[in-house]
């Protein structure tokens, strides 16, 4: 595991965070749920592909928002077998502690939206685009 991604880890963990980015002293903490912070760091047109990431929860929609980050080395709590088919498609190196068939909605009485969203969609850049069309969907 490289410096960055332990590092990542841990202020994951110190800060109780969502979502932690980390390249050499430059770091991002995140608190906000789901796919809105790594909407918001697509929007930002920065190349994340040097840093790594640790996240809490990643289901199939995240893991193809990573790969539209470009993040190489990325760490996980909770991972779907969808979102780890999708890492290991890409090959992008990804630690985690547990996996569940598909990610469930913050009411735990279904599976999460957007994991069912992309479920029959592999491109990330198709995946993106029905992101972001149902959060402005969910927003109205």
């Amino acid at each position: 595991m490289n410096k960055d991604l332990e590092k990542s880890i841990q202020l994951m963990k110190e800060k109780n965070a969502t979502l932690t980015l980390v390249l050499d002293n430059q770091e991002e903490v995140l608190f906000e749920r789901g796919v809105k912070p790594l909407m918001m760091l697509l929007s930002r047109n920065i190349d994340y592909s040097k840093y790594s990431a640790s996240d809490r929860v990643i289901g199939k929609a995240a893991a193809l928002l990573y790969i539209n980050l470009g993040i190489k080395n990325i760490y996980c709590e909770l991972i779907s077998e969808k979102a780890l088919q999708v890492f290991k498609n890409h090959n992008i190196n990804i630690t985690y502690d547990k996996v569940v068939p598909l990610i469930l909605n913050r009411d735990k009485t279904g599976y999460c939206p957007m994991e069912s969203l992309v479920l029959t969609i592999d491109d990330p850049i198709e995946a993106y685009e029905a992101i972001k069309n149902k959060i402005k969907e969910m927003s109205k």
